[in-house]
């Protein structure tokens, strides 16, 4: 799996960050896009901090929601510059 490698703009966000944010990025960058469902079970923390965390990573432009069209009442969140499929 190819790493992302994160702009000098992307690191002062990334920064300014909590530890669960930062958490949260870096398993969308290392797995791709995921469900609120998925973080939560990957990084072991409780859903409204995983909830919390992808609200405020969308809102500062590091990551992205789209949508799962296996179903589409799932929201996946990924880093902005993934391929869509």
């Amino acid at each position: 799996m190819e790493r992302h490698k994160m702009t000098g703009t992307q690191d002062n966000l990334i920064i300014n960050c909590s530890p669960s944010q930062k958490l949260v990025y870096l398993v969308i960058s290392q797995e791709g896009a995921l469900t609120t469902s998925e973080i939560t079970h990957r990084t072991l923390l409780p859903k409204e901090t995983v909830q919390y965390a992808v609200t405020e990573l969308c809102e500062e432009g590091l990551i992205e929601q789209t949508y799962d069209f296996s179903d589409i009442r799932n929201r996946k969140y990924r880093l902005p510059d993934e391929e869509r499929v």
